[in-house]
């Protein structure tokens, strides 16, 4: 888990957490050909990931399912497929703490959606890699296509709604609170997002390459299996 040097200020501490522990659950197998002994290894995994959990000193919110019954609908979401059996979500992951409740759970679930554009962008320019070694896009249109990087991402967070959560831990001391969410965003509309990123981005005077990158690498293979796997 990447963690970020805390920072403590008189009337609010914030951190923001790259990758939260729960994003670790294993990536055994599909939905659809899961057998008896990969469902024995998931069931175990989110059993010692909730007792991990609630040794760590975090709790569901009030009201809310418990850790266990949570993680498990979070991995059931994360390997839900369409007829085409491509991923139908992207789940992004978030931490933060704070010294106002609300205000660290409201940063987790912002860091959360940063999260879900980030693992986007890298997948749009492993596709982009990809295309250019089999030698479909120029050296010149490669590395403009890939001064993205960052850039889209972040465009990409500013349109996108900041979702209801699917996980949502948090434990507090007394002093600070601290936040884990896990949010679902539909892969549809990520790509739909994501095209008119694309658009802002090349603009009138890269139309040409705009519409190549339509053409020979597009966005119609988000929500399938990882290109770097």
């Amino acid at each position: 888990m990447k963690t970020k040097n805390f920072k403590i200020c008189s009337a609010l501490i914030i951190t923001i957490i790259g990758w939260s522990s729960i994003q670790a659950i294993p990536d055994l197998t599909k939905p659809d050909r899961m057998d008896r002994k990969s469902s024995r290894q998931i069931t175990q995994f989110i059993r010692k990931e909730t007792k991990k959990l609630t040794k760590e000193g975090y709790t569901s919110e009030v009201g809310a399912p418990g850790i266990e019954w949570q993680l498990r609908q979070s991995f059931e979401k994360q390997y839900v497929m369409d007829e085409e059996g491509k991923y139908r979500y992207l789940i992004g992951v978030g931490s933060a703490i704070s010294g106002i409740q609300n205000v660290a759970r409201r940063h987790a679930a912002t860091d959360a959606q940063i999260d879900a554009c980030t693992q986007l962008e890298s997948r749009i320019l492993g596709l982009i890699e990809s295309d250019y070694n089999n030698k479909l896009y120029s050296r010149n249109e490669y590395e403009t296509l890939s001064r993205m990087k960052g850039v889209f991402s972040s465009l990409l967070a500013q349109t996108l709604p900041i979702g209801t959560p699917i996980c949502t831990f948090y434990k507090d001391n007394g002093k600070i609170y601290d936040f884990q969410i896990r949010i679902a965003y539909a892969t549809s509309m990520m790509k739909e997002r994501s095209e008119q990123v694309m658009s802002e981005i090349l603009g009138k005077e890269n139309d040409t390459l705009r519409k190549k990158f339509e053409r020979i690498t597009g966005l119609d293979k988000l929500g399938s299996e990882d290109p770097e796997k």
